[in-house]
């Protein structure tokens, strides 16, 4: 009963480890709200055991408000189709990933981890995460300078409004985007009677600026007396901006029978 088992059968068991060895962007790291930032990386196989990486695996961007990694937003994800042996390693030569309008303008950081599902048993998972990228995002801001109006206006008759919109964020202003007119009782918008609108169809620049014009019609209902004519910018939305809150500006005018 003493000859049952077998001599030992000596066996090596490898496993892969999944590194990301280069991660930066080949294009700008400064990017406007709603526009592409290009990446690029490397991940090899570091295996000191020589174990191959079977596919599949993803990779993943994320993006962070800070350079420590974890409780980030994903972005992009890419799948690894093909196994990856020891001491060999994959490059993704162009990636595009969109920023969000949603961001605020400011300082973020972008990461890359590699097997981001955890597909790949490796020999350290501790390493799949890359040094953290540092990118600035921008965002325009349509902001009126400048709004003229005659002193008074009788009701049923047409005046001239002109006024300025400056571009005071960072970012180009992508067109396009609408520009009203409102007659109101007081100097803040909300509950007020349309009085006509243009839409601007060109792009702005970061600190330029256009002057409009238009003539509208005071209506034969409107309450007479002080009154003033609000210039509403980006009335729709169209433009995500680094402040929402400042689209609008009044002068009084006063409304005669």
């Amino acid at each position: 009963e003493s000859n049952n088992v077998s001599a030992p059968l000596q066996i090596t068991v490898r496993k892969p480890d999944l590194v990301v060895t280069a991660f930066s962007a080949t294009s700008s790291t400064t990017v406007d709200a709603g526009q592409a930032i290009t990446l690029t990386w490397t991940v090899a196989n570091q295996a000191a055991s020589l174990g191959t990486a079977y596919q599949p695996w993803h990779d993943r961007v994320w993006l962070s408000t800070d350079n420590t990694f974890g409780g980030d937003s994903p972005l992009g994800l890419l799948t690894h189709s093909t196994d990856l042996a020891a001491g060999t390693d994959y490059t993704v030569a162009s990636f595009n990933e969109t920023i969000s309008t949603a961001l605020a303008a400011g300082t973020y950081y972008l990461f890359l981890q590699t097997d981001t599902f955890s597909l790949v048993a490796e020999e350290d998972e501790s390493n799949n995460v890359s040094a953290p990228l540092q990118i600035t995002v921008r965002k325009p801001d349509l902001t009126p300078t400048a709004l003229a109006v005659p002193a008074s206006a009788a009701r049923n008759t047409q005046i001239a409004v002109s006024w300025t919109v400056t571009n005071s964020g960072d970012a180009q202003a992508l067109q396009p985007w609408t520009d009203r007119i409102w007659l109101s009782t007081d100097n803040v918008l909300g509950g007020d009677t349309l009085l006509g609108g243009v839409t601007h169809t060109s792009d702005l620049a970061a600190s330029g600026n256009y002057n409009e014009n238009s003539n509208v019609t005071i209506p034969n209902g409107a309450a007479t007396g002080a009154s003033f004519i609000i210039l509403e910018t980006d009335t729709l939305g169209n433009v995500a901006e680094s402040d929402e809150s400042n689209n609008t500006t009044a002068q009084p005018i006063t409304i005669t029978p």
